[in-house]
């Protein structure tokens, strides 16, 4: 049910900015990428890079760096459906060494089998 997925995802962010909890918000615009992703596809790359920057931002503002490689994560997912080889590979990357940096090996697994494939 994709547009209750993203009448939720929609209303998780304006809860999370109206209380301002900043690391739940990174969450929330997350949820809002993926709905739209699913739902629009690459038509909805501008609302998609709009909620993983306001995400970025958060991450800035928060300290909160351990979330930034899941945002490195949407970044990919974006650029594999925009067709741009390119984006995707250094978003992977870059996720992957964070990860690596914050000890998680499955999660660098993971990436190398999508840099694989």
């Amino acid at each position: 049910d994709l547009p209750r997925a993203r009448a939720l995802a929609e209303e998780s962010v304006e809860l999370g900015r109206r209380i301002g909890v900043p690391t739940d918000l990174v969450s929330a615009q997350r949820a809002l990428a993926h709905v739209l992703l699913v739902q629009e596809g690459a038509t909805a790359a501008p609302a998609v890079r709009a909620a993983l920057g306001d995400a970025e931002r958060l991450i800035d503002e928060t300290g909160a760096t351990s979330l930034y490689p899941l945002v490195l994560l949407d970044h990919a997912a974006l650029a594999l459906l925009e067709g741009d080889t390119g984006a995707r590979e250094r978003a992977l990357r870059q996720a992957k060494r964070l990860f690596a940096a914050l000890g998680a090996p499955l999660r660098v697994q993971q990436i190398e089998a999508l840099l694989a494939g």
